[in-house]
This record gives C-alpha cells, structure tokens and sequence, in this order.
C-alpha cells in the first residue's frame, strides 16, 4: 500500500512540476527528494546531475541557439533536474513491481521493460569487457557495431516476447 501511495504522489507531483512555473517549487522538489533519499541521496544527486549534463549539452543549446530566454532555460533544465532526481529516489526506495500491484497488466509491462534493460545493460558490459580483453577502449569506430548488435538482440527478444503473449491470450489480437 506504501509504494502505491508514493507512487500516486510521485505522478501528481510531476504533473504539478510540469504545470507550475515557481522556481521555488522546483528546488523544494529538489530537497524533498534530497530528504527522501535517504543514505544513497548523493548518489542519486550525482546520476540526476549527469543525466541532466546531457539534457544540457543538446536540448538546451538548442533552445539558447533559437533565442530562448535564459529565465526559461533556467526553469526548463530545473524542472528537468527536479523530475530526474524524483525518479531516481522513486526507483531507488519503492518497489515499484509492488507499487503496480493494482495492475497486472502494468505489473507484466514493467518485468518485461525490466527484462530488456537488464539484457542490453549486460551486453553492453560483456561488449566492454570483450573490447578491454583485447586491449580495445569503447570509442566511436567500435560504437557501431555495439549498436547494431544491441539493436538486434532487442529486436529478437521483444519478437520472442510477442510470440509468448499472443500464445497465452495475452495480447488480444
């Protein structure tokens, strides 16, 4: 029941960050997600910030470069650095398998998203570990193949995954 509560108060929360332009809010959202998280609350500070490096370095030059005001850009890349901190400290301390119990059919489309990111997150590792055996680092002329084989493995797992479905009814096609 506690993991659906959070995660009700989760999504209404993001639906308010979306809609209210305060930058107060934003920031309390920042330190009440702080407060939330708990011992692994720098961490996920850390993971939020990176990922919001990224945010930055495309989608925000992009905006400074058509004419955006810099008070809306400060208000974009904080409220992006609001939801991602939330959604990192939700991850981290709801179990969110639990949390979608209301739902079997969530509960079935999260374990499978679950399944996939485990199986391309340990190719991406054995890819890595392969390179650095052969005394290879991951650069952009061993980037290609990387992606093209997780793409395919992707691929044919999901192609797997429908087949199962629709052999057990659940997909009503």
């Amino acid at each position: 029941m506690r993991e659906r509560l959070f995660l009700g108060l989760y999504a209404l929360w993001v639906v308010v960050l979306g809609m209210v332009h305060s930058e107060l809010l934003m920031l309390l959202s920042l330190v009440l997600a702080l407060l939330l998280g708990g011992a692994t609350r720098w961490r996920i500070l850390r993971r939020s910030v990176a990922v919001i490096a990224l945010f930055v370095g495309s989608v925000t030059l992009l905006y400074a470069l058509f004419g955006a005001a810099p008070e809306a850009l400060w208000l974009i890349n904080l409220r992006a650095l609001a939801i991602t901190q939330l959604s990192f400290t939700l991850s981290a301390r709801v179990n969110l398998h639990g949390a979608l119990g209301f739902s079997p059919t969530l509960q079935l489309l999260y374990t499978l998203s679950l399944t996939q990111i485990t199986l391309l997150r340990q190719l991406l590792f054995d890819y890595r570990d392969a390179l650095r055996s052969r005394g290879a680092r991951l650069e952009r002329s061993t980037l290609a193949p990387l992606l093209e084989s997780l793409f395919d493995a992707m691929l044919r797992r999901s192609e797997a995954q429908q087949m199962a479905l629709r052999a057990r009814g659940v997909l009503g096609d």
